[in-house]
């Protein structure tokens, strides 16, 4: 979707999740976000997203 192969989202997914072992929460929620905009079926997107919001 918008041009971007399933492997570049599953890259930037693994980055958000980094992220997010990191601490660094507002970071990732923004990757997430934008995950969620590429790709709203990929429930787990929308996971990642409510974990960074607790």
């Amino acid at each position: 979707m918008f041009g971007f192969s399933d492997d570049t989202l599953l890259h930037m997914y693994d980055l958000a999740n980094s992220l997010v072992n990191k601490g660094k929460y507002d970071n990732a929620s923004d990757l997430f976000r934008l995950l969620t905009i590429l790709a709203p079926h990929v429930t787990s997107y929308w996971i990642g997203l409510g974990f960074c919001r607790l």
